[in-house]
């Protein structure tokens, strides 16, 4: 319990700074008046700090699991981590910007801001801090929880080559200047569709909502012809740090933690 500030010096010197709430409860009403009264809640875990280390224990477990069966991988994949990321998907799709983007850029902010509030008004006693920095690692647990669930049992599953049923060998020289070649000529076949403007760089001749919706038909039918992926229809977003990520050859991205 931190004591209120007050212009009375000799209150200031008869009792400590802070003092623990057992010793809050044994003082006089009229002591008790000299300091900030505490909330009950606030020296308890609450409900959704404990239910986030369940999921990040769960995720764990799961996790481990994956790491010894790969049928169980794909399954968790296909049937579990799906629907998780529709609901982050659908949660996040309201809002026209990445929401990850944001989060990302803001960070520094936001913890400076989380630090600020826990030392204004959770450290009053050892008690609060303590519940104050495990609800910090709760939410360190629920993104741990993100990962595991949403998007790490995939890196465990079959092969992509297992998927497409496509014959894993070994490739020689000629047929590696082959498929070159091939790649050149259908790139070449491609260019007098595309406009370029004065500067050089080619033009996009749709719009976001246009271009999204030519994207989301191309993954339906993808995923008509493969079983193993699933749609569901989230659209793409435009990133404010393009120029940087094109710079690093970075043309796309998709973010588990918000399913966009």
């Amino acid at each position: 319990m931190r004591k209120k500030k007050t212009q009375n010096l000799q209150d200031a010197q008869d009792l400590p700074e802070i003092i623990s709430s057992n010793e809050y409860a044994d003082l006089s009403q009229e002591q008790r008046d000299k300091y900030e009264p505490i909330k009950l809640k606030h020296e308890k875990i609450p409900l959704i700090s404990k239910i986030m280390f369940c999921l990040a224990a769960f995720g764990i477990i799961v996790y481990i699991i994956s790491l010894f069966s790969e049928k169980f991988s794909d399954f968790f994949n296909r049937y579990v981590s799906h629907y998780l990321r529709v609901i982050f998907a659908k949660i996040t799709g309201v809002f026209p910007f990445s929401v990850a983007e944001a989060l990302i850029i803001l960070l520094p902010i936001i913890i400076s801001i989380i630090v600020w509030y826990i030392w204004k008004y959770r450290c009053k006693t050892w008690k609060t801090t303590a519940v104050a920095m495990i609800n910090v690692l709760a939410v360190l647990a629920f993104i741990i929880a993100a990962f595991t669930l949403n998007f790490a049992t995939g890196y465990k599953g079959s092969s992509l080559d297992q998927k497409l049923a496509l014959e894993k060998k070994k490739v020689s020289a000629t047929e590696l200047y082959e498929s070159t070649e091939y790649l050149i000529k259908q790139a070449s076949d491609q260019i007098k569709y595309i406009e370029f403007g004065d500067d050089g760089f080619s033009k996009m001749p749709y719009s976001l909502n246009e271009l999204n919706y030519k994207l989301i038909d191309a993954y339906n039918k993808f995923c008509e012809q493969y079983g193993f992926i699933k749609n569901f229809n989230s659209k793409i977003k435009p990133v404010m740090l393009s120029e940087p990520m094109s710079y690093t050859h970075i043309t796309g991205v998709y973010t588990f933690f918000t399913g966009e």
